[in-house]
């Protein structure tokens, strides 16, 4: 009786791991056709989006009352960017401001209105108004509470602050700039807080 020889144990295929490094290495492939296929059925992928919306009401709307009720910080973030998303559309100006912006700019101006000093109500307010064309981004942004928002409504910066403040303002912008590049600022913070 001849022996066998002894085989190498098969390595076993992973397809979900084989799937998901496809999908990565060929990201602007599916990109591409999923956009294309979507434009060629657009009517039919929104009517059945509709549908199983239809068919699913109930518990859609409970899942969201139930992620709502576990995050109320993220409900208001998205709110925030959803709101300026749209008064920017509507003004006609591209605005990328995003979470890590807002950040930055609550920690420059030390979590407290630059106007009145309030630490509570916070928002995050143009410096130069967006009716008149101007985005919000790391150098037209200034932290104000609600009430001195309102009261600056759409004034010009110099209408509205002292000579002494736009002069702060004027530093802080120029640093946010520069920190929005390089991505390290809290040095920046503590070294101004005495000034805001």
């Amino acid at each position: 009786m001849a022996s066998k020889k002894p085989t190498k144990p098969k390595k076993a295929f992973n397809k979900t791991l084989y799937n998901k490094e496809w999908h990565l290495k060929n990201r602007k492939r599916r990109l591409k056709a999923n956009k294309i296929r979507y434009l060629e059925n657009k009517e039919q992928i929104s009517a059945d989006g509709k549908e199983r919306y239809a068919e699913n009401r109930e518990q859609k709307l409970a899942k969201n009352k139930e992620w709502y009720a576990k995050n109320p910080e993220k409900r208001k973030a998205m709110g925030r960017k959803k709101m300026r998303k749209r008064r920017a559309r509507l003004a006609g100006v591209q605005e990328n401001f995003d979470k890590k912006s807002e950040d930055l700019v609550f920690d420059i101006f030390n979590n407290k209105c630059f106007k009145c000093g309030r630490l509570d109500h916070l928002s995050i307010d143009h410096h130069y108004p967006l009716s008149s064309g101007n985005a919000l981004n790391l150098g037209n942004a200034v932290l104000l509470c609600i009430p001195c928002n309102s009261s600056k409504g759409i004034m010009d910066p110099k209408d509205f602050y002292t000579k002494k403040e736009i002069k702060q303002l004027n530093i802080i912008f120029k640093k946010l700039k520069t920190m929005g590049k390089t991505k390290s600022y809290k040095g920046f913070t503590w070294k101004y807080a005495d000034k805001i």
